[in-house]
């Protein structure tokens, strides 16, 4: 059973710390979870959930939907404009019921804040869309560990007079919609002594699979690569994550890291994406 990165995170893994970063009411067995961004150019995408209690009995991919919120109200606002987000099913998504809007659209310097109420809980968090940094190109090469796996690098070239937070996105195929953080790809340029970036591009890490986990690609993949410039909160949620991740696969190494949340009221992330995009037919690669 192959259970999608960012759903069973916020259920699983955020939620078995301990304690973590927004302010949740001491005593209670459930948490509201938030995931949701805006990209500049797209309109917000928010996904809902209860969390999974420690104490409760294993659950399976079915169980887990009662944990899924479909009546929610979620409001965002961008200081000018406020709308309130339409709830429906999408199976592009997982889970597969989003809140969302064509009645605005991220841009570039905009604040949004977001307001979620459910029952009793009433979670906020507040993000800011970076402008874009080009993502110059994506470049494919063989797998030097196989025959049929292949290598994605995204290069671009960075500001060396601020400091940067990046996140690289994929998505592999058209099962889902939703961006997936790319294994390790989480980039802070305080730590790169050089403006023009490569960084590998790996699929996403699953949990809770019985898949023999690759990062690369196969010959057949078309792959939507995303560069995201966002701030540093998004930068130390999706590090927390994919560190939570990683340690919870080792029966020697328990997850003891908070993960850094910015919503209040509940537990997930808000995130304003600056975009830039390349799809790769990984294929067409291959036959020039």
């Amino acid at each position: 059973m192959t259970y999608r990165l960012p759903f069973i995170l916020s259920l699983l893994c955020m939620l078995s710390v301990v304690a973590c970063k927004g302010n949740i009411e001491p005593g209670k067995t459930e948490n509201i979870v938030v995931e949701g961004w805006i990209e500049d150019g797209g309109f917000p995408i928010v996904m809902l959930t209860t969390s999974v209690s420690l104490s409760d009995d294993y659950e399976g991919k079915e169980e887990l939907k009662k944990h899924l919120i479909n009546w929610a109200k979620v409001t965002i606002s961008d200081g000018t404009q406020e709308v309130i987000l339409t709830g429906m099913y999408d199976t592009l998504y997982f889970p597969p019921y989003i809140y969302t809007t064509g009645a605005m659209r991220g841009k570039t310097g905009h604040t949004y804040r977001l307001k979620v109420e459910y029952e009793n809980y009433i979670a906020t968090a507040t993000t800011t869309i970076l402008p874009s940094v080009n993502l110059d190109s994506v470049t494919v090469a063989p797998c030097a560990e196989s025959d049929t796996l292949y290598q994605l690098t995204a290069h671009f070239t960075d500001n060396p007079d601020t400091r940067n937070y990046y996140l690289l996105l994929i998505n592999n195929g058209l099962e889902y919609s939703q961006p997936l953080i790319s294994y390790m790809g989480y980039l802070d340029d305080a730590v790169t002594a050089s403006k023009n970036i490569s960084i590998p591009v790996y699929k996403e890490q699953k949990l809770m699979t019985n898949e023999h986990y690759t990062p690369y690609f196969s010959k057949s993949d078309t792959v939507v690569v995303k560069l995201a410039h966002v701030n540093s909160e998004a930068f130390n949620y999706w590090k927390d994550i994919q560190g939570s991740v990683s340690f919870s696969t080792s029966m020697f190494m328990p997850v003891s890291t908070n993960v850094q949340s910015n919503v209040t009221g509940g537990i997930g992330y808000w995130q304003g994406y600056g975009i830039s995009t390349r799809t790769v037919i990984i294929n067409n690669h291959l036959k020039k």
